[in-house]
């Protein structure tokens, strides 16, 4: 397994694919916590979220449930992007919509309109996730996949984390909607960090299930 060459020559300045795996690994675990952070968001700030929208309990729940929705379409149709386009293009597309969706959903102010823009969301959210699990696959051996996947997934909860303690607190300093531009732009700028430092891998081996069948020949 090598290094796909670089983004307009550029070339990182790691001494195998051996060392750049963990860095990815890294990469990946960002990925997780700020689609997290964000994804999470709706339900910490929810109790101001239903005021300012005037939402009732049911309206405040499909509003939630926009975002699984969303998530849950984009996964299979993610999983083939990622297959033929690369971890790099879907993870930074992703995240570019999951900025434009965050800044978006700051300037919203009915149900409907919210309801539209999570449902995107979710799709972000969605081919993220698909994105970084594949970029594990890529760049990892066997033996050491579910290491690799453990330690990428431990983002998710500190994304969690995150939000449920410092997402309250900036809320007592700035409006929701400050909150939400602020994490379009932090996505927007992973977007950016990603695209520029994460390689997709050329793989060399013999690997037995590397034969592509499609998804007819499969079911």
């Amino acid at each position: 397994m090598t290094l796909a060459p670089g983004h307009n020559g550029f070339h990182l300045p790691f001494i195998s694919a051996e060392r750049y795996r963990w860095f990815a690994v890294l990469l990946m675990w960002k990925a997780h916590l700020i689609y997290f952070l964000i994804y999470s968001s709706v339900g910490v700030l929810g109790p101001i979220l239903k005021g300012e929208l005037k939402l009732n309990n049911t309206e405040f729940g499909v509003l939630c449930g926009a975002i699984g929705v969303g998530t849950t379409a984009a996964q299979i149709p993610g999983g083939m992007w990622c297959d033929r386009l690369g971890v790099r293009k879907v993870m930074t597309l992703a995240f570019v919509l999951m900025a434009i969706c965050s800044f978006t959903f700051s300037l919203s102010g009915s149900f409907a309109f919210s309801c539209f823009v999570l449902l995107f969301l979710g799709i972000a959210v969605g081919c993220s996730q698909i994105a970084a699990a594949k970029a594990i696959i890529d760049w990892f051996p066997f033996t050491g996949r579910a290491t690799a996947m453990g330690i990428k997934q431990t983002g998710v909860n500190a994304g969690g984390i995150a939000g449920s303690l410092a997402l309250p607190f900036l809320l007592g300093l700035y409006d929701w909607h400050l909150l939400f531009k602020s994490m379009s732009i932090l996505a927007f700028l992973f977007a950016l960090f990603f695209s520029f430092l994460y390689r997709d891998t050329r793989n060399t081996g013999n690997d037995p299930s590397a034969r592509q069948i499609s998804l007819r020949e499969a079911l």
